[in-house]
């Protein structure tokens, strides 16, 4: 018996993956093949979001009965012993931030979304200045978003930074974090959202994946459409009025505390794992 645990809509980027001598459609099709086999056999299906269980109820009828959303825990040990690193940003008093990934073309095209909101904040907010810090491991991805950068009138007001190990440090000195993922992208529920919020920095994000349900539209942080002017502009309300943008800061931390504990994490995976071995253990011994 066995557990199958998803952390995003791995499918998403089946087209992706580097070329092999299969190619990449057939390798699409193999990997294809395999997550049925893996999600046909399990004895239970874990998500980390509720977007995603869903999604793959929907994909894989046959999981409807063994599929389940449980949260994954983060650190906040680590967000409240971190030390503020305000040199890591160009000049300016306002700092945004963004913690992205980097591997995949669909998450490119969040982060140059991210870029053309700053693009217009940065014309109406002076002392604006923004961080992307970003895992990746795809030069050419990089590559992508740095050139896209550079044909920007931000460029010079905007940092890349890539794997960065002091990501509780630059939260801790952000006035404003920024994110943005497309419809179709891996993304489930990102991990970025959830210590943004639990280091207390007002965060905006697209009602896109499971994004909504890391932050909750107008109770811990804003939630607006995938579009560039929206980000934008729900950024800018939130610089003009401190106190609420104070409010929905101390709430994602009480919310993010509140929802994704280890302790919940621990007990609810707990309970999923003594269900499938029971289940298994009533089966009938064949001769």
């Amino acid at each position: 018996p066995y557990v199958f645990v998803l952390n995003g809509a791995i499918w998403s980027y089946y087209g992706e993956r580097r070329p092999s001598l299969l190619g990449s459609r057939a390798m699409g099709a193999l990997y294809s093949w395999l997550l049925r086999v893996a999600l046909r056999g399990a004895g239970a299906v874990v998500a980390n979001s509720r977007y995603l269980a869903d999604d793959i109820k929907a994909r894989f009828p046959i999981t409807a009965d063994k599929t389940s959303a449980i949260y994954n825990g983060i650190d906040f040990d680590a967000m409240e012993g971190a030390s503020p690193r305000g040199d890591m940003w160009a000049s300016g008093d306002t700092r945004f931030l963004s913690v992205v990934t980097l591997n995949f073309e669909r998450k490119t095209d969040g982060v140059r979304l991210l870029l053309d909101a700053f693009d217009s904040i940065s014309r109406r907010h002076e002392a604006a200045t923004y961080l992307i810090a970003a895992k990746s491991e795809s030069p050419d991805m990089l590559g992508r978003v740095r050139a896209y950068l550079a044909g920007l009138p931000c460029r010079d007001r905007v940092r890349i930074e890539t794997n960065r190990d002091d990501v509780p440090d630059l939260l801790a000195t952000a006035d404003l974090f920024l994110y943005a993922t497309p419809a179709d992208s891996s993304d489930s529920l990102p991990r970025a959202l959830l210590e943004a919020q639990a280091a207390g920095v007002p965060t905006v994000t697209t009602d896109t994946t499971g994004c909504g349900e890391a932050v909750l539209d107008g109770e811990t942080g804003r939630v607006i459409p995938y579009d560039a002017d929206a980000v934008a502009d729900a950024a800018l309300s939130l610089l003009q009025d401190r106190d609420l943008a104070s409010q929905l800061a101390a709430n994602g931390k009480v919310s993010v505390r509140e929802r994704f504990s280890w302790e919940s994490m621990v007990q609810t995976y707990e309970g999923v794992f003594m269900r499938v071995v029971d289940t298994e253990a009533e089966k009938p011994v064949r001769a």
